[in-house]
């Protein structure tokens, strides 16, 4: 297990990296019997709202950036996004050159280099936020600058189309309160 310490914000990490749930599926009885299940009504059926159920999963042991830090003891998950391999199909895209230029919003582009210890050139995807267990985080092996992790956050921003004006309007009104430019 991992210190929170090394689980922070911004922290590149090797770890098991779960795929979203498809059908069909496999779920696991109690009892060790395996079900095959083609549709979300089947599932439902028969199981009460809110219970847990054991399916099979697909995963993979692959690098992804941290988005948040690991700190506090009561919450077992962190929020991450995978990283994958920049491929010949990727360079050949339309829009590779955005990727370059650091202009696109959904890929954030890696060079290969040591402080964020990949082995090839990769790219950030920010369409795929998961949790991922902290336990499930294998080793830290390079991580962002806070300008990067500054870039990372408006990208996330305006892929998950979050409305950010009203925390931007109180920080302001808040700041000019500090400041003595606005009497309270």
């Amino acid at each position: 297990m991992h210190s929170a310490a090394e689980l922070r914000r911004g922290a590149i990490a090797f770890g098991v990296f779960p795929f979203a749930a498809e059908f069909p599926m496999t779920c696991l009885g109690a009892d060790g019997t395996q079900d095959q299940v083609v549709n979300a009504d089947e599932f439902v059926a028969g199981r009460s709202p809110g219970g847990y159920s054991s399916v099979v999963a697909k995963v993979k042991l692959r690098p992804m950036l941290l988005l948040h830090d690991g700190t506090r003891g009561s919450r077992d998950d962190l929020l991450g996004v995978r990283i994958g391999s920049v491929r010949a199909a990727t360079r050949k895209s339309g829009s590779w050159a955005r990727v370059e230029s650091g202009d696109h919003p959904f890929l954030f582009r890696l060079p290969v280099a040591e402080r964020y210890g990949l082995p090839v050139e990769s790219l950030v995807d920010l369409t795929s936020v998961t949790a991922v267990n902290k336990s499930a985080v294998w080793k830290i092996v390079g991580g962002l600058n806070s300008a990067e992790m500054r870039r990372i956050s408006d990208c996330l921003a305006r892929a998950l189309s979050l409305d950010l004006g009203a925390r931007v309007r109180a920080d302001a009104t808040e700041l000019l309160r500090r400041s003595g430019l606005l009497q309270s």
